[in-house]
């Protein structure tokens, strides 16, 4: 009985190889189909990686007041903050496994208030992935740039700088280059924004 646990490694092993090797065959029979998802490919195979097909997709309830549980004697430690009190009053903080979605009309500051609160728990928290579908990480960079030094987006933009407001951009670079902030404006489907998610976890 105290060899089950090796056992079944050993034979989950097996099963992922023997799933790597099949999958290996369909990505090269789709390799040169125009009708090929290659995100999809990719998907299952870090499926693959991650897990076999028997794992479960549900717990029982009393698992989930067990890990309720774990979340209350943790208190604070077991949740994000945005860095801005009344949103953190209203929201609780962010804790693991929710899905938080912040909408506003076009222009009023939701993209400025998902960086912030990005660069906020990456600053307190470790790495943090930004997916935008509008901006360039470079714009992203400059915003924070903007934000961090008081210069004007508007004057970074237009490079209108003197050398008081460049003194100020290069003096707020190290503090910025130290944040653990990964920015995508390539991943624009769910599938290759998991995939880049699952890359950088697994750095």
């Amino acid at each position: 009985p105290s060899m089950y646990g090796e056992y079944e490694a050993i034979l989950g092993q097996c099963l992922k190889r023997r799933k790597l090797a099949k999958m290996a065959e369909l990505m090269m029979a789709d390799a040169n189909n125009p009708a090929a998802d290659p995100d999809a490919l990719s998907v299952q195979v870090i499926d693959t990686l991650q897990g076999s097909d028997c794992t479960p997709m549900s717990v029982t309830l009393s698992d989930a007041l067990l890990d309720f549980i774990t979340d209350l004697d943790k208190g604070k430690d077991a949740r994000c903050y945005s860095g801005l009190p009344d949103v953190d009053r209203i929201v609780g903080g962010f804790r693991g496994g929710q899905y938080v979605a912040i909408g506003a009309r076009p222009g009023v500051g939701k993209s400025a208030f998902a960086l912030y609160v990005a660069v906020n728990i990456a600053r307190r928290r470790g790495p943090v992935l930004l997916a935008s579908l509008e901006m360039s990480p470079k714009e992203i960079a400059a915003r924070c740039v903007s934000g961090a030094s008081g210069v004007d987006g508007g004057r970074i933009n237009a490079g209108d700088l003197d050398a008081e407001a460049y003194a100020l951009l290069t003096a707020c670079y190290p503090d910025l280059a130290s944040i653990p902030l990964h920015i995508t404006d390539r991943a624009r489907t769910p599938l290759k924004l998991r995939r880049e998610a699952v890359r950088l976890k697994n750095r």
